[in-house]
């Protein structure tokens, strides 16, 4: 039986027979050529210059040196024979031994790469330690500001260092370092020089008498720039520095208030229109002399200040200020006046008055006791019982004892008229004086012998009376001469309160009372004799006092009323 190997194929009859492969001599095949990736073809190492349709062509001893195992896999064709097969697997042994000498060296390599880099690890970490310790690399700075100079020297030469120091002004502790350069923590070489700032104190300077800008750069220099003024009324210089607070040579802060006492030219107060005491308030502590002058006045304006020379608000010259002021003293008659007015001054006006001073003495705790006698004969007294007719004084003196530093505490006006002569003698009178109900006409009719009394209408006194007469008319007539308001009560000898057995005298009066302000006035109008042979008069007395010399006095045993009081003094107690 053939074998079926040999059993001719009907698809390839006319091809020419083939014989079986282990019968056929194979024929001479070339050598493949090593190939490599086309990547490598362009590499001057790897190729050769040769080019396959796969590949580029690479000598074995290349393959070898690059590992080829690692690059390609070279391919024996099919069909290689034994030879190809042995040659193959000696290719792998020689392979497999060239990849264990390379493993060794390698690892020879790797622990070879590893103990340097521990020995270097080791230096870097040598090297830092000694550096920390500044065994090498030179020293840190220490931070020495803000101590005593030095102690701050002391530490940085300790270091090695090479230390100059400066001062300059500055608001800490003085002596103690406010900056360094170079500065805190940075590395020097020993022997390098260290620069210390060192503070010192801020002292105020000399700067009485400068001008002040003079004055206010002086300050800057030190650093004193807050900087407050005062000024000064001074006529002779402008803008010169007075005083300095801190007084000069304290030590301050930069921040401290300093003060400029400066001096200026000053100015006229507007002062027209305020009172003498406010005037005296706001000019007397100025720096320029001011004197004061009384002027005619209307009665509003008393004690008023009624202009100034020179005018407010001009510039004062070395002359000082002159004030003119509403006289306080406008009529002899206005006793309250005399009150408000300086000793000097009442002085002056009762002289210009026509009145020259008859008796006068001042007590030990300064009280005046003295009279004046007017050109018609009235008497006007300053005394501390105004309601007495008595001038306590032991001698006579023509001196001025009513100055500015005694005091006045009560006031007493006197006048005595002589009725007119009508030849014919009436009795009597009206219900305001007493009288049996005759009219104040009636009882200015009533007269007796006088020839030396006319019937004129002329003013008689200070008192600016006509015919004064007992009466309540002529109370009046007194209270609107001396300024008197609101009456609280009057009497008369028929109803005024007396002591127990009190004799009568037999003359008429009417006497009352009130209160202005802080003041006590009365007004007594009695019938009296003028001279030796019995002729008849009337007398006219106002007084003043504070309330004060009336709240101390007993008035129980004149009903309580002022009015009843002053009558019995005048009229009874003679």
């Amino acid at each position: 039986m053939r074998p079926i190997d040999q059993i001719p194929d009907p698809s390839r009859q006319g091809a020419p027979e083939r014989k079986p492969a282990h019968m056929a001599k194979p024929e001479p095949q070339p050598e493949p050529e090593p190939l490599v990736p086309q990547a490598l073809s362009d590499d001057p190492v790897l190729g050769d210059g040769s080019t396959t349709p796969k590949g580029v062509g690479v000598s074995k001893w290349r393959v070898h040196k690059l590992r080829e195992d690692e690059l390609v896999d070279v391919v024996e064709p099919e069909g290689r024979g034994w030879r190809a097969r042995k040659a193959r697997r000696a290719h792998e042994k020689s392979r497999e031994a060239r990849t264990s000498r390379s493993r060794k060296s390698r690892r020879r390599v790797r622990v070879v790469v590893g103990l340097l880099f521990v020995l270097a690890a080791i230096g870097v970490v040598y090297a830092g330690v000694t550096y920390s310790l500044e065994m090498w690399g030179g020293k840190t700075l220490p931070n020495v500001v803000g101590i005593a100079q030095p102690k701050a020297e002391e530490t940085l030469q300790e270091k090695g260092f090479v230390v100059e120091s400066t001062t300059t002004l500055a608001d800490t502790t003085e002596g103690h370092v406010v900056s360094m350069e170079p500065e805190p923590g940075d590395r020097m070489p020993e022997g390098s020089k260290i620069y210390l700032t060192v503070a010192q104190s801020r002292v105020i300077p000399e700067v009485e008498g400068l001008s002040k800008d003079e004055a206010v750069e002086r300050l800057a220099e030190v650093g004193g720039t807050n900087v407050r003024y005062e000024w000064q009324d001074k006529l002779e210089d402008k803008d010169v520095v007075l005083e300095v607070r801190p007084a000069a040579g304290s030590v301050f802060m930069s921040s401290d208030e300093i003060v400029l006492v400066v001096s200026q030219r000053p100015t006229v107060p507007n002062v027209v229109g305020k009172t003498e005491a406010e005037a005296h308030e706001v000019l007397d502590r100025q720096a320029f002399s001011v004197s004061y002058e009384y002027e005619d006045c209307e009665r509003d304006q008393r004690l008023q200040v009624l202009s100034t020379e020179p005018d407010a608000d001009e510039a004062v010259g070395e002359e000082g200020v002159v004030v003119k002021i509403g006289d306080p003293l406008l009529e002899v008659p206005r006793l309250a006046d005399y009150f408000d007015a300086k000793g000097s001054h009442i002085n002056d006006f009762l002289k210009d008055a026509g009145f020259t001073q008859e008796l006068g003495a001042v007590s030990d705790d300064d009280h005046i006791s003295a009279r004046y006698k007017g050109e018609d004969g009235e008497l006007l007294s300053f005394v501390s019982d105004p309601w007495s007719h008595k001038v306590e004084t032991n001698a006579k003196t023509n001196d001025d004892v009513v100055n500015d530093e005694a005091r006045i505490e009560g006031v007493r006006l006197s006048a005595t008229f002589a009725q007119a002569s009508t030849g014919k003698k009436k009795t009597g009178t009206d219900a305001g004086s007493g009288t049996s109900g005759k009219t104040d006409s009636e009882t200015q009719k009533s007269t007796v012998a006088d020839t030396s009394a006319s019937a004129s209408d002329e003013p008689k006194s200070v008192f600016e009376l006509r015919n004064p007469t007992v009466g309540k008319t002529t109370a009046n007539e007194v209270m609107e001469c001396c300024g008197f308001e609101g009456m609280l009560g009057s009497c008369t000898q028929t109803d005024i309160t007396l002591p127990k057995g009190t004799q009568n005298t037999g003359h008429n009066f009417y006497c009352c009372y009130g209160e202005t302000g802080a003041y006590v006035w009365t007004v007594l109008v009695q019938e009296t004799s003028t001279g030796t042979n019995g002729t008849k008069g009337t007398k006219v007395v106002a007084t003043c006092a504070p309330k004060s010399a009336y709240a101390v006095i007993d008035l129980s045993t004149f009903g309580n009323k002022i009015c009843d009081f002053v009558a019995y003094w005048d009229e009874y107690a003679k």
